[in-house]
């Protein structure tokens, strides 16, 4: 028989992700703000967290401007990552910020969905329908444009040892953990999720940072948690060379629909 790899599903963790006002009686501040003369223009640069990946990356690209001639800066502003980060871009509090790219993308998909026309007077800024809760209304209101995409990312599931899933259905009741809420690897979670039939809302979410999510699987009271990472973490590798938990494939079901219904999602090699 035929044994599966434990293929990571792979998706662009961080995208860099410019926004410029698109109805021009709304004035906000610029991408580039126009200088006095003399002066270097100055980008408000959504990161992440004080000591997370998003912010090393900025401080890289920050620094490597900085020695290729100084004609633009970035003000590195630190927020809770990706979600507060595609808000903030779309209500003109940052020029540019770094964006997982499943939540950028689905923004772009937001921008371009119509009004709905058949209520009467009424909007459609009802949120919920789009990763990080950002309505269609608020996407419409910026023209998003995507910079460059910097880093991948590798979703892996890590399963308590000798557990193996092959059917989220399986997981019933037990503890899992899908990252913080509002965080763009929860975001991709809630899909992933999605995909195999289940909600986010019908399980048993552990809450809190990774870390002590890392220290709940060590102690073997969580059952699976589903981590977006860029590949090569140490974590995930320390966690498993420790023999406490393992690499789960997540289920072909699950897989296929991932990948035809989004074309960001792909099978790491």
């Amino acid at each position: 028989m035929r044994r599966r790899r434990a293929l990571p599903l792979l998706v662009a963790l961080g995208a860099c992700v410019l926004a410029a006002p698109v109805r021009a009686e709304e004035p906000a501040s610029p991408a580039v703000a126009a200088p006095a003369s003399g002066d270097v223009p100055v980008l408000r640069f959504g990161a992440g967290s004080a000591k997370g990946g998003f912010t090393r990356l900025a401080g890289v690209l920050a620094q490597g401007l900085e020695e290729t001639g100084d004609r633009v800066r970035l003000d590195i502003q630190h927020t809770k990552g990706s979600c507060e980060n595609i808000k903030l871009l779309l209500t003109g509090e940052l020029d540019v910020a770094l964006v997982q790219y499943d939540v950028a993308a689905e923004a772009f998909k937001a921008s371009q969905s119509p009004p709905d026309e058949e209520e009467d007077g009424g909007d459609d800024d009802a949120f919920g329908g789009w990763m990080c809760r950002i309505s269609a209304d608020m996407a419409r209101g910026a023209d998003l444009t995507l910079i460059a995409a910097l880093t991948e990312g590798a979703v892996q599931m890590l399963v308590r040892r000798p557990v193996r899933i092959d059917d989220f259905e399986q997981i019933g009741d037990a503890p899992v953990y899908l990252g913080k809420d509002g965080s763009g690897s929860f975001e991709t979670a809630k899909v992933i999720v999605g995909a195999a039939g289940k909600t986010v809302e019908g399980l048993r979410l552990v809450q809190g940072g990774s870390g002590d999510a890392f220290d709940a699987l060590r102690r073997q009271e969580l059952l699976m948690m589903l981590r977006t990472t860029e590949r090569g973490d140490e974590d995930i590798a320390d966690i498993v060379s420790s023999g406490l938990a393992s690499i789960n494939p997540l289920p072909e079901d699950v897989l296929n629909r991932l990948i035809d219904g989004y074309p960001y999602y792909r099978i790491c090699q």
